[in-house]
């Protein structure tokens, strides 16, 4: 049997294995193996937010340039807008902010400011003047506006990635499991698989909360995995094309309208020590938590009907930024893209380019550092969990 070689093997099938398939397909014979399939786990159930500005913030990670990183994500989905079936729906997303937080909101809107980002800082009247009869203001302050902001269906975005990967060479295998990268004298020769050995000059591991486990004894990384959950709400009527996201501070909940005209709602994470026996449905408390909030922060919600419910899994790290990098104390040809802690969609332009300048040695637009393994201190998983929601109150 003829030995299989290809110059870059992807572990993963998610949007970021999809998105480095992507960039690196038009000059490098690329393949991807997934053991499941192409948006078949988180990346598929995920909530497909573009909001940058509002969830890739310092102090969440200081040697991130969050102004650099909007400015690519949010040019790379637009100009991949229109291919095949996918769409970039620019929305603006209004954080609600709590009484008790409104100094340090404004503070927040002012930094951004002097970046030259898309921020204000509004209050009731002038919100309910833009988004007449939509939210009820009684525990808020006011609201930061995020302008450059929306959202991706992230099934139809990640195989339309697959799709242009495919249209220029890139091969998709699925249904097969990636059981070893294989290395000699500390360079990456290929991987094992179920089905027999493929030798690659680069490995790239974006195989999501698993990576850490695949890598065990190649290289350790502060990877532990985590729940998300999702419910959309039937809200009784027709929502208006302008109807914006929205994030609650006070309990982490975001949302926004789905092309059925439901309220897709994420929140409720938590880290798991079991994720293998996780299940898909999501926990009581998270309903009633949507179930009490939502009508809190919504005019006309009071008898909105559950429509739909799932879990997911995915991986955080310490300071809630992924990695992605081609660590000094990995073996040569190795490329680590994981750990997204809920924002894979949102940062996959970012996760693409960057794997393309580790693989090539091509400049990217925005600096590495951010998203580097060394920054971490310990590559221990004994380390305080983030959760994704809160904007620009977090801390």
């Amino acid at each position: 049997m003829p030995i299989e070689r290809y110059d870059l093997v992807i572990v993963g099938a998610g949007v970021a294995g999809c998105i480095s398939a992507y960039e690196l397909a038009p000059d490098h014979d690329v393949l991807v193996i997934d053991k499941g399939q192409v948006a078949g786990e988180t990346t598929g159930r995920s909530s497909g937010l573009i909001t940058v500005t509002t969830d890739v913030l310092v102090p969440r990670a200081e040697m991130l340039d969050v102004p650099a990183m909007a400015a690519h994500v949010n040019e790379y989905v637009r100009d991949l807008d229109g291919v095949g079936e996918f769409e970039f729906v620019e929305r603006p997303g209004v954080e609600l902010v709590p009484v008790d937080q409104e100094a340090s909101a404004r503070e927040y809107v002012a930094d951004l400011q002097e970046d030259g980002l898309g921020v204000t800082y509004v209050d009731p009247d002038e919100l309910e003047a833009r988004y007449p009869d939509t939210f009820v203001m009684d525990s808020f302050a006011g609201a930061v506006l995020y302008e450059d902001v929306g959202w991706v269906d992230p099934y139809t975005y990640t195989t339309t990635l697959q799709q242009e990967a495919e249209s220029h060479g890139a091969e998709f295998r699925t249904g097969v499991e990636v059981e070893d990268i294989v290395f000699d004298n500390d360079t990456v020769t290929g991987v094992e698989t179920g089905t027999g050995h493929i030798e690659s000059d680069h490995v790239v591991c974006a195989a999501g909360w698993r990576t850490r486990d695949l890598l065990r004894d190649v290289i350790e990384i502060p990877v532990r995995p985590f729940r998300i959950q999702i419910v959309t709400l039937d809200p009784g009527r027709k929502l208006e094309d302008t109807y914006p996201m929205a994030w609650d501070a006070r309990t982490d909940l975001y949302w926004r309208p789905d092309a059925a005209g439901h309220i897709h709602v994420g929140g409720g994470e938590y880290t798991l020590d079991e994720p293998q026996s996780a299940s898909d449905d999501v926990d009581e408390w998270y309903v009633d938590l949507v179930a009490e909030t939502l009508p809190e922060c919504l005019e006309d919600f009071s008898d909105a009907g559950l429509a739909d419910s799932w879990a997911c899994i995915d991986g955080a790290t310490p300071d809630a930024v992924g990695i992605v990098d081609a660590p000094a104390d990995a073996p040569d040809g190795l490329v680590v893209a994981t750990g997204f802690h809920g924002l894979g969609m949102m940062l996959s332009p970012i996760t693409g380019t960057a794997v393309r300048s580790l693989v090539t040695g091509d400049d990217a637009p925005f600096p590495l550092d951010g998203v580097a393994l060394d920054r971490f201190d310990s590559r221990g998983v004994d380390f305080e969990f983030q959760p994704i929601g809160g904007g620009a109150m977090r801390e």
